[in-house]
């Protein structure tokens, strides 16, 4: 029982930072989308990424063969060890005790939806879309406000009505999206 005690637990391993520990291997990623970090797979020799780590969740999936899981499975997979053979190398590694107190979850100012402008409705866009499904103009002008806004340092405007904060319905051209709450005119 002694030596279950210099272990880390389960759970503060598997709460380590998949990406970091990756990246302590030497391991880059070859593409990053939002919480999404693709690599070359570490199980087997490929020219395209297929080894992809949800950082949100803190979980892989490799593409290629089907196997996902935690830190602990992939460990157990790449070093080809048992779990406790795992947790003793991860225990003695000097990189476990640098990616250890680091959070998971952090929230990232670019991954919120900032309000930059409200005004009254203005966009060409938005009052083409309007007309083609048919809403009139003085109701869109009553109850509807244009919301400029950024989202992944990206700058959207959406339709939104007066008497809902901040509730907002993007419509543009062939494309519709629901940001933040779902609205429908």
């Amino acid at each position: 029982m002694k030596f279950r005690n210099n272990l880390p637990s389960a759970d503060e391993v598997k709460n380590t930072n998949l990406v970091d520990y990756l990246s302590s291997l030497a391991f880059k990623p070859s593409r990053v989308s939002r919480s999404d970090y693709w690599y070359i797979s570490p199980f087997r020799d490929e020219r395209t990424a297929s080894f992809k780590v949800n950082r949100s969740p803190n979980r892989w999936h490799d593409f290629g063969d089907g196997e996902s899981g935690n830190l602990i499975d992939f460990g157990v997979l790449f070093y080809r060890r048992s779990v406790a053979d795992f947790l003793k190398k991860i225990r003695s590694s000097f990189s476990f005790q640098q990616l250890k107190g680091q959070p998971l979850n952090e929230e990232d100012d670019s991954k919120k939806i900032k309000i930059i402008n409200e005004k009254r409705m203005a966009s060409l866009m938005l009052s083409r879309y309007l007309h083609k499904r048919r809403i009139p103009v003085d109701l869109t002008l009553k109850y509807c406000r244009q919301i400029d806004y950024d989202l992944y340092g990206k700058a959207y405007y959406v339709i939104a009505l007066k008497t809902m904060p901040v509730v907002m319905y993007y419509a543009k051209k062939n494309l519709k999206r629901a940001a933040h709450q779902k609205m429908l005119l």
